[in-house]
């Protein structure tokens, strides 16, 4: 017990976060851990191997699967890696299992080769590592790369760690093989999680993905939402793509549920390609809106305008500091100019002059160096000279330029969306007639687009309809953020009548304006008060408040928040 109590305790230190962050290690709880070996392991001669064994539970719940079957020698054919001293530390705790310690290897598994195994694996299964590419190490770069020549694999530079498992892994299964896998929500999100996808799709005749709402890895430190992979009848020379099929599940006390639904297919699966496959919208709800969009007058967002992203800098800090900071070094207003640096700093939906210099006066960082006039001050002069002459030399972003310390292109785009929310996106109306950060999406309304107008546009978002849309074809983020990349804003329906009261419109816009400058804003009365505007507008009968049900539930799903009845 003593043991047990302080590796717990190891576990909930900063310092065995820290450690286990770097490492990418997050321990699988023991019931997920369960359900996968319950699932993986058919018979006592199945071979298993554990990637990355960490904190061993996936060990034990192996253990008490072979267990059950009452294999006599039970773990004799169970095989793992991992980088961690720990791991193996505490698989000197497990000894009672019967693990032989020359049947797990101290070295990364991209190194692990075929022949240290005895026989090609009936099961692979384990929590690879969620790190980042921006944060392999110097070792794991080097690992990456002879693996990659080593076998000749095409995939995408910008790929986590886990990824180069899950590719790995393919090379140990026999055929008929399978994949049991606690993976990150960039498996569903991430654009070079689709090649893995469509690997997958053809090496195997049937792949779940079960997308868990409820946040496992929260003692751990980590936000990240789970993506639950199965993967059965591996094909090592396959001459057609199997079956991929895609789950919502609330909390994981549901998943060993849907796990023995899915060989009858006694569950409402969605197939994985199919439109909001991979977000958190029910598959009923994406039929009501597919319903609702043959009665609605719809326009995509890229027939209005387009989107680009604001300025970069090359330098944030250096080039956009606050009022004071300038101040204190002698550069005044006449060398500076305002841009927006983040949306979240703008609150309502209408940009105005004003509003601006609040927020110069309030503190933000939000002003941009400008020397475009011909005789700088000594000041500013003095301020560029400071800066290391190398990195102008080298900086990609400053080559570019014609002057490297003038990053401002000088276009005035009609709003700004937001596209990184846990609510939903917004428009803001851009009368202050300013730029923006490359933190910041830019909307240019072509000719139909200003014909339509920005007002109408930035309302028409607001409604439930378009709302459930970004749902739909969003990208959830690991924190549970819904993230809209440029193209899938273009993509964005929004309710575009040809005939509106425009007084009703520009009151209705004020009116939410006010409203959502307010710090604690009811946004779910706002979104009524436009579904309203357009079911007076269009006589929907109230379509667009049933699809607010639908939004609701899935945010609540997205962000990991238990799903209420209303």
């Amino acid at each position: 017990m003593d043991s047990v109590l302080a590796d717990q305790a190891d576990r909930n230190s900063m310092h065995g976060l820290r450690r286990r962050k770097a490492l990418g290690a997050f321990y699988t709880p023991d019931l997920l851990s369960q359900v996968l070996a319950d699932w993986g392991i058919r018979q006592c001669a199945d071979i298993v191997i554990e990637p990355s064994f960490g904190g061993c539970t996936f060990l034990e719940a192996i253990s008490n699967k072979l267990g059950l079957l009452a294999c006599s020698s039970k773990v004799k054919n169970v095989f793992g890696c991992d980088i961690d001293i720990d791991a193996f530390n505490k698989l000197k705790g497990i000894q009672e299992l019967g693990y032989s310690e020359s049947n797990f290897h101290f070295k990364d598994f991209l190194k692990l080769d075929c022949s240290d195994i005895p026989s090609k694996a009936d099961l692979v299964i384990g929590n690879p590592p969620y790190i980042r590419h921006s944060h392999f190490s110097v070792e794991q770069r080097q690992s990456i790369e002879t693996w990659r020549e080593k076998y000749q694999v095409t995939y995408d530079a910008r790929s986590s760690l886990w990824v180069h498992f899950v590719l790995h892994s393919l090379n140990f299964l026999k055929e008929n093989g399978r994949l049991a896998f606690v993976l990150p929500g960039s498996f569903l999100s991430a654009d070079y999680s689709k090649n893995i996808h469509e690997t997958l799709n053809f090496k195997f005749s049937r792949v779940l993905a079960i997308s868990l709402s409820e946040r496992i890895f929260l003692e751990e430190g980590a936000e990240e939402r789970s993506v639950i992979l199965l993967c059965d009848g591996f094909r090592a020379e396959p001459n057609s793509s199997g079956e991929m099929h895609i789950v919502n599940c609330s909390s994981l006390s549901e998943v060993n549920n849907i796990v023995k639904a899915w060989p009858v297919q006694d569950f409402p699966f969605r197939n994985f390609g199919g439109l909001g496959a991979t977000s958190c919208v029910e598959s009923s709800s994406i039929e009501d809106f597919l319903a609702v969009s043959a009665a609605l007058p719809i326009k995509q967002f890229g027939h209005l305008a387009s989107i680009n992203i604001g300025i970069v800098t090359g330098d944030t800090k250096y080039f956009i500091r606050t009022a004071s900071d300038w101040a204190e070094r002698g550069i005044t207003r006449d060398h500076l100019r305002f841009v927006v640096p983040k949306v979240k700093d703008i609150p309502g939906i209408h940009l105005t002059p004003s509003q601006c210099q609040r927020l110069v006066d309030s503190g933000v960082r939000c002003l941009l160096l400008d020397t475009d006039a011909g005789n700088l001050p000594y000041p500013v002069l003095h301020y560029l000279n400071s800066y290391d002459e190398e990195k102008i030399r080298n900086l990609a972003t400053f080559k570019k330029r014609g002057v490297w310390h003038q990053p401002d292109d000088h276009k005035q785009p009609d709003g700004f969306l937001s596209f990184l929310t846990h609510n939903g996106p917004r428009l803001i109306v851009n009368s202050a007639r300013v730029n923006s950060t490359n933190s910041v999406h830019r909307v240019f309304l072509n000719l139909y687009g200003r014909d339509v107008g920005i007002k109408l546009i930035s309302i028409s978002l607001l409604s439930s309809y378009s709302q459930l849309h970004a749902e739909i074809i969003g990208r959830i983020c690991g924190s549970g953020a819904l993230k809209l990349e440029p193209k899938d804003a273009l993509r964005l329906q929004l309710i575009v009548p040809q005939n509106i009261d425009r007084a009703e419109l520009l009151s209705l816009f004020s009116s939410i304006n006010r409203h959502m400058k307010k710090e604690n804003f009811d946004e779910q009365s706002i979104r009524q008060d436009v579904d309203d505007f357009f079911d007076r507008s269009l006589n929907l009968n109230g379509a667009l408040s049933r699809l607010g049900v639908a939004l609701h539930r899935a945010r609540s799903s997205r962000r990991g928040e238990r799903l209420l009845n209303i």
